[in-house]
């Protein structure tokens, strides 16, 4: 559906609530993605406060992060700290680059799942 909407093949997939199992590392492995995941989660989908979104992104994040930030409907506050969240992480020196940015630059490390 994606690559139909958007004319692009999609290289990377987030499971649904982060869950991998072998049926998710088989379908990817089939469709020629990689699988990433993120490294803060401020839940903003639960959250009723924008200053708590922002605190805990800017205080969990670190050099090559991956936020977890929501769209949606349930996640009513984040429009609201992603302004701040962007302006307190270059304040602090940090550049915001693409996925495909990122991972071309990193290591990967493996795990066999039983």
């Amino acid at each position: 559906a994606i690559e139909k909407a958007s004319g692009d093949k999609p290289h990377y997939l987030r499971p649904p609530e982060g869950k991998i199992n072998k049926d998710i590392l088989k379908t990817a492995a089939n469709s020629g993605q990689q699988v990433v995941l993120w490294s803060v989660n401020p839940q903003d989908w639960e959250a009723t406060n924008y200053k708590a979104i922002v605190n805990d992104v800017v205080k969990d994040t670190e050099k090559g992060g991956i936020i977890r930030l929501h769209g949606s409907d349930s996640a009513i506050q984040t429009y609201k700290a992603l302004p701040l969240i962007i302006e307190e992480l270059k304040n602090r020196d940090f550049s915001f680059v693409t996925l495909q940015e990122l991972v071309s630059n990193s290591t990967t490390h493996t795990k066999n799942i039983q």
